[in-house]
């Protein structure tokens, strides 16, 4: 620390910097020297050496100028890295002249290696549209900055329905406890009011951490980030019906000519069959707790990747997983496709070469169990859309299912 002294009373000559990277990165520095009297025509001239050898020299005029305990602060725009756009890290020097009115000046040099390694704040959707209650939650692993300690945090969200012209309320908190990182999607919070829609999410979080060797360093940053979220309403079992279907076409139409998406579809044809199956076998046997909602979860979670759906922006009403089972009047449903993915076909078997005529008209997911339940595997041939011939190493018995 630098001492200027006068007639007056005596300055311990010191300074602040803040890196401020919340709009345009500004390097801004602020006198903190302690007055044992007031000063006026106090008069500071600023000289800083970039990490690029570039010279920022004194104005003619003073750079922060006025009377002690009301001085102003001093701002420089922060030179850019062509590579991430970020301010240039390195050694910043500063040389910070102070005098009183026409004597002598003091100056009081400071150097700071600038490394700061900005936060990337993660966003996820978090949909549940059989309650309803859709949340976006702020995943970032963490808010600590290599070098730094952490002042304080503040989080933001906003969001919109576009095509509802719709304005989400405004959510602002500065804890980091799971809740306070949860966005409920809601016009005004807690309203119950969910829609089938696009929303449009951001989340903007600003910090402010001190240089953990020199408490006068600080860097104030906002991060910012933006997600979609496609919600829909629950779909009907006729709709699912059609979903199913049409991820099935689209296994028949890159079969043979793109390896990659058959096995893709395949896999995810495979997987929502099968999983709606046992859906509806835990709803025909009574089940009603809430894994069969996660079951549905996992198989829309599937289709909303897979096959477009239009929105309605209707608002989505709660649904029970109960309309999946089997007791539906089914001449009641129209659009039913002519092979319905749900026919199945079991059948008790024995031998090492199972013959299987399901007349299903299509190629169905095959499973297959031993007399105790365990399930067996063998290779699977689909000699027709009609019959399957299941093979073993040795002859088993047993059932096999198909859907």
């Amino acid at each position: 620390m630098s001492t200027f002294t006068n007639g007056t009373g005596t300055v311990n000559i010191d300074y602040s910097l803040l890196f401020d990277l919340r709009a345009t990165p500004t390097l801004v520095i602020t006198d903190t020297g302690t007055y044992s009297a007031q000063q006026t025509n106090v008069h500071i001239t600023i000289k800083i050496t970039r990490p690029d050898g570039i010279v920022r020299n004194p104005s003619e005029a003073a750079d922060i100028s006025g009377t002690s305990g009301s001085l102003s602060t001093f701002s420089y725009i922060l030179p850019l890295a062509s590579d991430d756009g970020e301010p240039i890290k390195g050694v910043y020097k500063i040389e910070y002249s102070f005098t009183v009115g026409s004597a002598t000046a003091v100056t009081h040099t400071k150097t700071f290696d600038y490394q700061y390694t900005k936060i990337a704040v993660t966003l996820v959707e978090d949909l549940n549209e059989f309650t309803p209650l859709l949340k976006v939650k702020d995943t970032t692993a963490s808010y600590t900055v290599t070098g730094y300690a952490t002042n304080s945090i503040s989080r933001q969200f906003t969001g919109n329905i576009a095509a509802l012209s719709k304005t989400l309320h405004t959510q602002t908190n500065s804890a980091t406890t799971t809740a306070a990182r949860e966005y409920r999607l809601e016009e005004t919070l807690n309203d119950g009011k969910f829609y089938d829609s696009l929303y449009n999410v951001s989340c903007a979080v600003t910090t402010n951490h001190t240089n953990s060797s020199y408490s006068w360093v600080t860097v104030k940053e906002i991060a910012t980030k933006t997600i979609t979220v496609d919600a829909y309403a629950v779909p009907t079992k006729a709709a699912m019906i059609d979903y199913f279907d049409s991820l099935r076409n689209l296994v028949e139409s890159y079969d043979g000519s793109n390896k990659q998406l058959y096995d893709k579809y395949s896999a995810d044809y495979e997987f929502v069959m099968s999983s709606f199956d046992h859906l509806v076998r835990r709803l025909d046997a009574g089940d009603s707790d809430d894994e069969n909602t996660d079951i549905v979860k996992d198989i829309i979670a599937i289709l909303r990747q897979d096959i477009p759906r239009t929105h309605t922006n209707l608002q989505i009403s709660a649904t029970s997983s109960d309309i999946y089972s089997s007791g539906v009047d089914w001449t009641s449903v129209s659009g039913i496709p002519t092979h319905s993915p749900f026919s199945t076909w079991t059948q008790s078997k024995s031998g090492d070469t199972w013959t299987i005529n399901h007349e299903l008209g299509k190629y169905p997911a095959v499973s297959v169990v031993d007399d105790d339940g365990n399930i067996i595997y063998g290779d699977v041939t689909y000699t027709s859309n009609n019959t399957v011939t299941v093979t073993f190493s040795a002859a088993v018995t047993g059932k096999a299912y198909l859907n």
